[in-house]
């Protein structure tokens, strides 16, 4: 016999406080890039679930709280078509 008593109520989900990128920076008045940038160069936790990212609140809020200093700055934006004329200048010198 099992131990689980289909007459328990459901506990709360593993999950239930993890939100999208986008629900973050909704939550934290910012871009989704800002949360991107902070995920990839200064280790905001995050997990990884069929190629979505997913940030725990609580992680992040404690992470905040830790005094977080970035080293690392946000690479400049390039725009794709300014990408394809620089290689396209690069093949001309």
């Amino acid at each position: 016999m099992s131990d689980y008593n289909l007459n328990q109520t459901p506990q709360q989900p593993v999950f239930s406080n993890y939100v999208t990128g986008k629900s973050l920076a909704k939550m934290l008045n910012t871009s989704t890039w800002t949360i991107q940038n902070l995920r990839k160069n200064c280790g905001m936790p995050y997990i990884k679930l069929g190629g979505r990212f997913y940030y725990d609140v609580n992680e992040v809020d404690t992470w905040f709280r830790s005094n977080v200093h970035c080293d690392k700055p946000a690479p400049l934006y390039s725009s794709p078509a300014s990408q394809r004329s620089n290689k396209a200048m690069a093949k001309i010198y």
